[in-house]
């Protein structure tokens, strides 16, 4: 019985040889996370990140409960060095402050995407145009990008180490998944790389009459990104340079319908991925309540 049981397939962090249920659970979390990577691009970026969010905080609760059961306490606390304990402490609370920016920063954005709609709704006039609401928007985008750029680094800060302890080893590999989920989030949420790649086209007349006919080609590339981010924050930097350059007739009537579909799908991610947040910054503030238990024991 005991060399079949050897024989039965189990991950580098191996516990005990009749591993408890919540094993394989974790198991199956990370096999659903590298899953995901796949079946990423049939998907919105935002819907996927918010997927792998909902995987995440499936595996910290699966984490929390195999590390308190008792055994695995025990070898924690008999670890000669608590050093890696103190390392994965600090890697949690770095985690933590990058998710309550995140959502500190998606607040902010919903506040500002309201406050344009409600505008939007007060109007006689159906036309859009720069009012104050739309200047806020676009400054308040400029201050969260520089913010989410300091918080990228303070992400990559993490350091992959290896550890013969197996729940030690367990839980950096979740951080390090949390980690990497978090940096594809803020990139998403700032569109650095589709902003870098816009840069180098020339926005002119030519981009205002792909706006005036809606051609294929323009159509084409706003659902090729596919981050409603990167959408509202389009359609703005094309009504500045409309508004600016008085050869470029534009129906703002159109413009201002299409603008407000993109505004109401751009709330819709946010507060899709504000509720799944939540739930993972609860995971992750139980998490490190547990560590500090039984560091301190």
């Amino acid at each position: 019985m005991a060399s079949s049981s050897s024989n039965q397939p189990t991950r580098s962090i191996s516990l005990p040889s009749r591993p408890h249920p919540l094993v394989p659970q974790i198991d199956e979390h990370f096999s659903r996370l590298r899953s995901s990577e796949v079946a990423s691009t049939s998907v919105s970026q935002l819907s996927s990140l918010g997927h792998k969010l909902n995987i995440l905080k499936d595996l910290y609760s699966c984490y929390d409960n195999l590390i308190l059961l008792p055994q695995n306490q025990q070898k924690i606390v008999q670890l000669p060095d608590a050093t890696c304990i103190d390392e994965l402490l600090d890697g949690s609370l770095r985690l933590l402050d990058v998710c309550g920016i995140v959502k500190d920063v998606l607040s902010q954005v919903t506040e500002h995407v309201q406050e344009i709609q409600s505008s939007l709704r007060r109007r006689s006039n159906p036309e859009l145009s720069i009012g104050d609401e739309i200047v806020g928007y676009i400054s308040m985008r400029k201050t969260t990008k520089v913010v989410i750029k300091r918080c990228s680094k303070d992400v990559k800060e993490g350091e992959a180490h290896h550890d013969n302890v197996a729940m030690i080893g367990v839980l950096r590999e979740i951080e390090e998944e949390t980690a990497e989920i978090f940096e594809s989030l803020l990139e998403a949420i700032s569109g650095s790389k589709a902003q870098s790649h816009k840069r180098g086209a020339s926005l002119s007349v030519v981009m205002c009459k792909l706006i005036m006919y809606h051609s294929d080609a323009y159509e084409e590339e706003v659902e090729e990104s596919k981050n409603e981010f990167e959408d509202v924050d389009s359609n703005l930097s094309s009504l500045v340079i409309s508004q600016k350059k008085r050869s470029c007739l534009i129906p703002n009537v159109v413009q201002a319908e299409n603008f407000r579909k993109k505004l109401v799908k751009l709330d819709s991610a946010i507060q899709d991925l504000d509720e799944v947040l939540e739930g993972l910054f609860r995971c992750l503030v139980k998490t490190r309540a547990t560590l500090l238990n039984i560091r301190y024991y």
